[in-house]
């Protein structure tokens, strides 16, 4: 089983080259200033930009959102232009959370809980920020059929994430709760580290029809590694309720959802959420079992469940799983949610 460490894009860099600049780019970037490696390997030096940028989330004031990169054969040069941001305020606010946190997971609680309790924390707390999605959105989809369409549409994507640098960052999440993907991964991140869980950034690209860029984390839990992406959470908060699908799930429920350029071993189901209460089904009728026991009246307003037979779609399912609870439903009250890849989420609503 592959452990993911808290330098795990370091420890992936295999040149000198690139360890030598990642060591200039971190003793830069800490003290908010400009960098030059010595050496002309202008590719190995943005590897190792990238590598620092997704290994250490707690730099708030965000460098890598416009680092340019020049050479001229014996050195390269790496221009660093940093975000604002109040960094004394960053770490009250998160201090504020993890002392939350701490009362709810003193000394001794599993780490399994502990992993639980920061992703709703950040599910409940923090909100998508959905106008920088729709503007990174619209950014991506300029033309880019001559050179200056290139150079324009580089341009706007420099001013887009300067403009909304904290939706990026930790900052947004801690701050403003408010951020996207990016932030929220590295909250997630610095919130397990905190609590001694090794967790990593892993960037993806979805599997909808805008295809966009992604991330999220795997952590490692009593040596078995699965992902977390919190974003996953935050959709359903107009169900007022935790959406665990991809809340320590492996690779092969990842891949439902996103793309990855490379492969990481995270195949234990053991410790999914659906796994662990006994609720993912195979067949329909271990399943039509379950929802005849779904009881309205002793409170249970919360359905969850996932389906990984083959016999019914999504819209199928839903139709399917509906009309078997509606008898237990109380007066008046109907059935809210979705079913995603198999994952149904669903809540009784009182009318």
């Amino acid at each position: 089983m592959r452990i993911y460490s808290p330098n795990f894009y370091f420890d992936e860099l295999t040149s000198e080259n690139e360890r030598g600049a990642y060591y200039s780019i971190s003793a830069a970037a800490q003290n908010r200033g400009q960098c030059t490696v010595f050496h002309g390997d202008i590719e190995a030096t943005m590897r190792a930009w990238h590598a620092y940028v997704l290994d250490t989330p707690g730099t708030f004031y965000y460098p890598g959102l416009f680092a340019r990169f020049t050479s001229d054969g014996h050195s390269t040069s790496v221009d660093m232009k940093y975000s604002e941001c109040d960094e004394a305020l960053c770490r009250e606010k998160m201090n504020e959370v993890i002392r939350l946190i701490e009362r709810k997971c003193p000394l001794g609680t599993s780490a399994y809980k502990t992993a639980k309790t920061i992703y709703e924390y950040l599910s409940k707390n923090v909100k998508y920020d959905f106008d920088v999605f729709e503007e990174y959105i619209a950014v991506a989809s300029m033309p880019e059929n001559t050179e200056a369409d290139r150079e324009r549409k580089q341009q706007r994507e420099i001013e887009m994430l300067r403009d909304n640098s904290n939706a990026f960052t930790a900052v947004g999440v801690f701050v403003d709760k408010k951020a996207v993907c990016m932030g929220l991964s590295k909250a997630y991140k610095l919130l397990c580290e905190e609590f001694g869980i090794p967790c990593i950034c892993v960037e993806a690209r979805s599997n909808d029809d805008n295809g966009c860029e992604h991330m999220l984390n795997i952590i490692e839990i009593d040596g078995v590694c699965s992902f977390v992406d919190t974003t996953k959470g935050i959709f359903h908060e107009d169900l007022i309720m935790y959406n665990y699908d991809m809340f320590l799930a492996t690779t092969r429920t990842a891949e439902l959802f996103y793309t990855f350029e490379r492969e990481f071993d995270c195949n234990d189901e053991s410790q999914s959420y659906h796994s662990k209460r006994n609720i993912v089904f195979k067949n329909l009728n271990d399943l039509r079992s379950y929802l005849l026991g779904f009881d309205t009246r002793a409170q249970k307003y919360v359905l969850r469940f996932r389906y990984k037979g083959t016999l019914l779609d999504d819209g199928e399912l839903w139709k399917w799983a509906r009309d078997i609870i509606s008898s237990a439903l109380p007066r008046g009250a109907s059935l809210s949610g979705n079913v995603d890849h198999g994952f149904f989420n669903g809540m009784v609503i009182k009318n």
